[in-house]
Order: C-alpha cells, then structure tokens, then sequence
C-alpha cells in the first residue's frame, strides 16, 4: 500500500509530446523512489491511464492533435480514471488558461521551466491527498459493509424472535386445543368403563355397545395426536416427497371409495367421476392422505341424505380433482383462515366428529410439496368446493 508521508511506491504517469521533458521529470521523480510511466500524446496518455491506473498524472497542456485540456475532459468522462488526480504542466501564465483547468477538474498547475523542490512539494501534496481520500473511501465502505451486516444480523434476530414467538403462540394454542380436545373423549372412555364396571348382570350386546362407543373416543385421541405428529414432522422436514407420473383417476377412486361404507351410515350419495386413465405428477401415498383429508371432511360437515360429488378433470395445463359437498357453505371470515393452523370455522360437523382444525394446513403444505395448488369456492349456505391442480406428464 501507498504510504502518505514520502513518495516510495506511488506511480506518476508524465504525459508531455517532448521526449527531453519526459526523460527530465522522470529522472527528478525517480530520484525520488517514484514509479514513473511516460506519454508522448494525449491518445497515449489515455490508454495508459486506462490500463495502469496511476496515481497522479502530469499533464503538459500545449501537445499538438490533442491538447491537455482534451485529455483531462477524456479522463473525466471515464469512471476508471475520473479520480486520478492531474496536475497541469504549463509556460502559459495567464489567469484564463489557469482558471480552465481548474474548471476542468485539475487539482493544481506546476509552470515551466519546472523547478525540482517545487515538483517534488506538488507532487508529494496531493499524492498525499490522493491516498487520504482513497483511505477514506476504504473506512466509508469498510463502515458501509458493517452497518450492512449488523441491519442483515438485527434483521435475522428479529425474524427469529418473531418466529419464537409464533411457535410459542402455537405451543399454547396447542396446549389449550389438546387439553379440550383429549378431555371430553378421555372422560368418557373413563364414564363408559365406570358404567361397565358398576353393572355385573350387564349383557353382552350392552357391553359391546359401550365398547364401541370406548374405541370411538380412543380413535377420536388417536386421530388428534397424529394430526399434531403430522405437523410436527413436516415442520421439522419430516416430509419425504417422490414425484413420478401416476395414474390420477385410478389413486383418487380408489381413495374415495374406501368412503362409501362412511358415506351409507350418514345416507350420503357419493359420487365418484374421476375418468379411466387421467395421468399427472404427483406422490401416490401424499396424494392420497390429501385425498382423505378433503373426502373425509366432506362427510363430517355433510348433513344426511345429500350427495358429494369426487371428480377428476383433465386440462392442458394441469390435472384438477375437486372435492364438492352440499354442507353448509364457508363464510367469507372461514374462508380466510381455511388452510390456517388451528383453524375453527363456524360451521361444525353434522355427527359428532372430531375436528382439530390441523387438516387443511397439512393438506396445503402436502399439496405445495407436490408443486400443486389447492383452493376452496363456497358460498354460506351453498355447500364448498375444493379444488387441488396438478402438474400434467410431459415428455
């Protein structure tokens, strides 16, 4: 690096058309540890500039074709070089001529014949003002670059406090939710044993009876904490996603149809227009709990003797499955917060079953995992419509 107090190291570029006066500075200044380069035109001069970068230039104004004050408006027009510091050699004494070159950016004006100590004063005086504003450029930008990681650092800390506290909002929220949701089956699992215990004449169709009501409570837990290790496991990149081409019709009736019995205890219709050999991209066994997930809800919030409709649909950008029941409807509030974690709508299912509001924010993030798109379309009053497009095979 330059040093500020003497001239070792630093490059002076002389740009004069008059080789004596080239060969005269350049031995003063290399007498004085300064790398010299040397121009006899302004063309010359330029390209050197351009290509050394000094770190001064001493420029004669009088040179024929192009003069100094031509070469100093190049040099100013060139970002690479707009910053070296020029200082004009001159035998004009007029105030005019020394007023145009500072007007054209030079930084001083040495006349001729040159003196030595006066060269090597100008020349050591803003060489040195030269490196103390590169210096300071350096501490600006070194400065800039701190500042830039700290508000990059404050930033990220931000983000992960906001995300802390999303996780612990959801840690309560899913303390609370467990709490009301675990209690009701667990205290009647422990209601219908009492029950069972208490009655020692009881027959063996009662006893049945109260087990089937005990394994319905045990599946309503179970459904619920798998929901919770469903998310847990895709928020910790639990979910392994292989997409091939599949047979879209065939995964879709057959995960419908494995309803039908479900569909009859509530005497609801289903109808399944999924089309023979409809193909797209996806992951079999994910598409297939998103299936369950959209049919299954279907049926809970389905009053009894309507229909729901599971149709596959072919486009030529993408394959669209839709999922449309004749519950009651979505409202514009349940609506926004559909595919949300958590999630309580207004409308409720129609016999009892368990809902932990996780389902949809899993389906979506399943469905996205497929590259896909997921939407609902409903109306209050007028049943709901979910929607799922996914990419099409191409060659």
């Amino acid at each position: 690096m330059n040093t500020y107090s003497h001239l070792a190291n630093s490059t002076v570029l002389i740009v004069d058309d008059v080789a004596e006066n080239l060969e005269v500075l350049g031995s003063k200044l290399q007498a004085a540890s300064v790398n010299v380069l040397a121009a006899q035109s302004g063309e010359r001069a330029l390209k050197i500039a351009e290509a050394k970068r000094p770190d001064l230039i001493l420029l004669d104004v009088q040179m024929p074709v192009m003069d100094g004050y031509s070469v100093k408006e190049r040099l100013q027009q060139q970002p690479s070089t707009a910053d070296i510091p020029v200082i004009f050699l001159t035998a004009r004494t007029d105030v005019n001529d020394i007023v145009r070159g500072f007007e054209l950016g030079a930084a001083d004006y040495i006349t001729k014949p040159v003196q030595t100590p006066e060269l090597i004063a100008r020349v050591r005086h803003h060489l040195e003002l030269h490196f103390l504003r590169l210096q300071q450029e350096q501490r600006e930008r070194a400065l800039e670059r701190e500042i830039g990681e700290r508000l990059m650092v404050e930033e990220a800390l931000r983000k992960a406090n906001e995300r802390l506290e999303e996780l612990n909002a959801q840690k309560n929220e899913f303390i609370g939710i467990a709490v009301h949701d675990l209690k009701n089956p667990l205290s009647g699992i422990a209601a219908l044993a009492q029950t069972v215990k208490e009655l020692p004449d009881i027959e063996r169709a009662e006893v049945e009876e109260y087990m089937k009501k005990i394994i319905a409570s045990a599946n309503r837990m179970f459904d619920l904490i798998k929901s919770f290790l469903n998310v847990n496991a895709i928020e910790q990149g639990g979910l392994r996603v292989s997409l091939s081409p599949a047979n879209i019709s065939l995964v879709t009736r057959m995960a419908t149809q494995s309803y039908l019995l479900k569909a009859q205890a509530k005497s609801i219709a289903l109808h399944i227009e999924t089309g023979e050999d409809i193909h797209g991209v996806a992951d079999e066994s994910i598409l297939v709990q998103v299936l369950d997930n959209l049919v299954s809800n279907a049926l809970k919030f389905s009053p009894m003797h309507r229909s729901i409709y599971v149709r596959v649909k072919e486009y030529s950008d993408c394959i669209k499955i839709e999922v449309q029941d004749e519950g009651p409807g979505l409202s514009n509030d349940d609506k926004k917060k559909l595919f949300g974690k958590f999630a309580r709508l207004s409308a409720r299912p129609t016999a009892g079953e368990s809902s932990t509001g996780l389902g949809l924010s899993i389906v979506k993030t399943m469905v996205e995992a497929m590259n896909g798109k997921i939407w609902c379309e409903s109306e209050l009053g007028c049943g709901a419509t979910f929607c799922l497009e996914l990419p099409i095979v191409t060659d």
